[in-house]
């Protein structure tokens, strides 16, 4: 198994956006450990979000995600 990179703290979420988009989540995530996250406490919003995964990966979601 690869050693993971740390991922760096970012001074806004232009800085982070510029970041992903030129570096590969493979190198900071184990793709093979999935984690679980909690969205319940997100406030409505009216902005869309958009999600990338990797090829062959499969995100696993229930309806209580929702």
């Amino acid at each position: 198994m690869k050693k993971l990179k740390k991922i760096p703290k970012f001074k806004n979420e232009d800085k982070e956006r510029e970041f992903w988009a030129t570096h590969d989540a493979t190198d900071f995530f184990d793709m093979d450990k999935p984690i679980q996250i909690d969205l319940s406490e997100l406030k409505p919003s009216a902005k869309s979000v958009t999600t990338y995964f990797e090829t062959g990966y499969k995100p696993v979601f229930t309806n209580s995600d929702f």
